[in-house]
């Protein structure tokens, strides 16, 4: 655990990074939260220190900022598979720039700090079988899923050449109050507001591996423990496949609706995989379980945006 350790979250103003930054806080951890805009209300009242640089990480100078670190977690890039279509060179850069210039400065300290690598599943692309597997082929669909696997090659390159201690996770579908857009989100926002039928995008066959917030950070975390310079790769998810039309069912009953008036549109992403379903292997052997259920996932997540939408 990071407690009575120096921790910087780089990207600590995101979804993920907001309730990784607010755990570590709780758990004692001395946290330099390290985004382009303010992270602090998320540690309001807890116990524990926290520093705020609020600046981009391109132009920070991270041998200041990074020089007591223990601990980095980086989450820094643009978290939006539709706009690396549009802006594949800006997506790139948005996930490597600034990475670079992190492993550079922490490769020439004495002692390098650990660190633990933020990246996605859209790595895999479509698999022929699940449950995924770390070791599977990785065959990304999207530039953003391009972009995330260069990004672990540039972590796993400064592991060997440099020794850094790094490991790499890799969340499937994860959601939970604060975020405000995915499937999970739109769905519920427009459920609780809809007088009508309405219709959902894509199929009702697709399946995700969906993760609530709180477990995805508990498995970020336990990934730190495991940081070395063979860079290990964990997946971060449940192990659970659902489809899209188990998903709308859970929601409108949620909320108490009639969810069989709604229509999928059924038409298919193709920067996306048809199914997706993560091996928990990897990350049950740190000892990580995930604790929330869809159900339950989804009920406190469609209470918070009842309260804040």
């Amino acid at each position: 655990m990071s407690r009575d350790r120096n921790v910087a979250v780089l990207g600590s103003s995101g979804f993920i990074g907001t309730f990784l930054t607010r755990e570590l806080v709780r758990s004692g951890a001395r946290v330099t939260a390290i985004s382009r805009s303010s992270s602090l209300e998320v540690a309001v009242g807890e116990v524990g220190g926290i520093r705020e640089l609020i600046g981009d990480v391109a132009t920070l100078d991270l041998n200041t900022a990074l020089a007591d670190a223990d601990e980095i977690y980086y989450l820094i890039g643009r978290a939006d598979v539709s706009s690396s279509v549009i802006d594949p060179i800006g997506d790139l850069h948005s996930h490597t720039d600034g990475l670079l210039r992190t492993l550079s400065a922490v490769s020439k300290m004495s002692t390098a700090p650990s660190l633990v690598y933020v990246s996605s599943a859209a790595v895999y692309g479509a698999q022929r079988s699940l449950p995924i597997k770390e070791s599977a082929p990785l065959a990304p669909q999207s530039p953003y899923g391009v972009a995330k696997l260069a990004a672990e090659e540039y972590v796993r390159y400064f592991s060997r050449a440099h020794g850094v201690p790094t490991a790499v996770v890799r969340p499937f579908s994860v959601y939970g109050p604060g975020q405000r857009k995915l499937v999970i989100y739109d769905w519920i926002r427009r459920m609780q507001s809809a007088s009508g039928p309405l219709e959902l995008r894509g199929s009702r066959e697709t399946t995700r591996d969906f993760c609530f917030v709180s477990d995805a950070v508990t498995a970020i975390i336990a990934a730190m423990r495991a940081a070395s310079t063979e860079s290990p790769v964990f997946n971060v998810c449940r192990g659970v496949e659902v489809s899209l039309g188990l998903l709308a069912e859970l929601i409108s009953r949620d909320i108490g609706r009639d969810w069989s008036m709604d229509r999928f549109s059924e038409e298919s992403d193709p920067s996306a995989a048809d199914r997706w379903m993560g091996d928990v292997s990897a990350i049950e052997r740190l000892g990580v379980i995930p604790r929330v259920g869809l159900t339950e996932g989804l009920s406190i997540t469609s209470r918070w945006i009842r309260n804040h939408d």
